[in-house]
């Protein structure tokens, strides 16, 4: 016997205010998700009919097919313990590196692993450059595999094969990841310092410039 499936429904001013209550998500973050004002967000939420913005609706299936799509809060004492885990490295410096004064980390560790917006989207997209670097590196090694086939170079085949299978187990790691998420933010972090006559590491502080 076939299982009966409900047609799909209209997407409603509702269905989003209810969307975005159920993902925790503010406001604020809900009109940018959309990309709409607050004056539109205010008058669809009380409204039952199908939005007018179409484009809007099918927005709205993607986030709700692939909740990953706005799902990016990064829960910082998770990521600072897989960090230290693999690469020790104190609260001091990690505060400083990620923009903020001595004591932020120890604030973050005590507000469940909070760190504020910001801080946030810095992780968040880190995440995503990390990733990118990696599948970058990827096809290069598949370029360079291809290459070596071609000459049946089978010990450059050997070495690339080994390349492309640790790069593939890094991928997923919690640790590498976090580890690799983490010098991509320190990369920026060293920039900006240098910029400002600073090196965080040394002088723990993003106040005391060195005058040129």
């Amino acid at each position: 016997m076939k299982k009966k499936t409900s047609s799909p429904q209209p997407v409603q001013g509702t269905t989003l205010v209810n969307f975005a209550m159920k993902k925790g998500i503010v406001l604020t973050q809900a009109c940018d998700l959309f990309g709409i004002s607050r004056s539109k967000w205010d008058a669809m939420g009380a409204s039952n009919k199908p939005v007018d913005d179409v484009t809007l609706a099918i927005l709205y299936r993607a986030y709700a097919s692939h909740p990953d799509l706005i799902e990016n809060k990064i829960d910082i004492k998770k990521f600072y313990t897989e960090l230290t885990a693999a690469r020790p490295i104190n609260s001091l410096a990690f505060s400083v590196i990620m923009g903020r004064g001595k004591a932020a980390a120890s604030r973050w560790m005590n507000r469940t692993g909070s760190a504020g917006a910001t801080v946030n989207n810095l992780v968040s997209h880190a995440f995503k450059i990390r990733e990118k670097l990696i599948l970058n590196k990827i096809r290069e090694d598949i370029s360079r595999l291809e290459s070596a086939v071609k000459k049946k170079n089978f010990a450059a085949i050997k070495d690339i094969a080994a390349a492309l299978a640790s790069q593939s187990r890094n991928i997923s790691d919690q640790y590498s990841q976090s580890v690799d998420v983490f010098r991509v933010i320190e990369s920026f972090s060293d920039e900006e310092a240098r910029a400002r006559g600073l090196r965080p590491l040394d002088n723990l502080s993003w106040t005391s410039a060195k005058k040129k």
